[in-house]
């Protein structure tokens, strides 16, 4: 059914255009939620100048965006042995064709680790569930090396955006332990980068 809904909204946007719709609504947001330490503002400032200046590195390709679960984890998807439900659609919407199937893969919503997890799935250290998944996942070319670099890339951006967003609800009073969390596990694969420099990446 992800799939179907995948193939149904997809369409292809110059990387350039997204990735600058995305720099635009964090960089608001940031402005915009008074509650975030100044320090956790610099960071995430720091951090979408980095993927942004990497990114615009392939300003000419274009990159097919879809309508997304926006949190497709264990968490919200419901099984009785017969039928299915997906939960939790509140943060759905057009992203990266992959975007969901990252969120599963990275486990995204548990920070703790997420820097390994990256790295694993960056260097091809999968298990045939993960190798399934991938495969049969529409408009997904993880053979390509070019392909994945900027996928991941664009994956860390929305996932910040997706944490802007989240902290942006008018009930927080304080930036959440999952978007601090997130940084730090972000900054970890930029310092890294010695584990990564085959793939080119940060």
């Amino acid at each position: 059914c992800i799939h179907k809904i995948l193939n149904t909204t997809k369409k292809n946007e110059h990387l350039s255009g997204y990735v600058a719709s995305l720099q635009e609504r964090i960089n608001n947001n940031v402005g915009q939620i008074s509650h975030i330490d100044t320090i956790v503002i610099r960071e995430i400032t720091d951090l979408v100048s980095t993927l942004v200046t990497h990114l615009n590195k392939y300003s000419d390709h274009v990159v097919t965006t879809a309508y997304c679960h926006g949190d497709f984890q264990e968490g919200n998807i419901i099984y009785d042995g017969e039928k299915t439900w997906i939960l939790d659609w509140e943060y759905s919407g057009q992203k990266q064709i992959g975007y969901d199937l990252f969120v599963l893969l990275l486990k995204s919503r548990v920070s703790k680790g997420f820097s390994n997890r990256f790295s694993r799935l960056m260097n091809n250290e999968l298990d045939d569930d993960q190798r399934e998944l991938i495969n049969s996942w529409p408009e997904i070319k993880w053979d390509t090396k070019l392909f994945k670099e900027i996928s991941l890339l664009l994956f860390l951006l929305e996932e910040l955006d997706f944490h802007m967003i989240e902290n942006s609800n008018v009930s927080f009073f304080k930036e959440s332990i999952g978007l601090t969390s997130f940084i730090r596990e972000v900054m970890k694969i930029r310092e890294k980068s010695d584990l990564l420099v085959n793939a080119n990446i940060i």
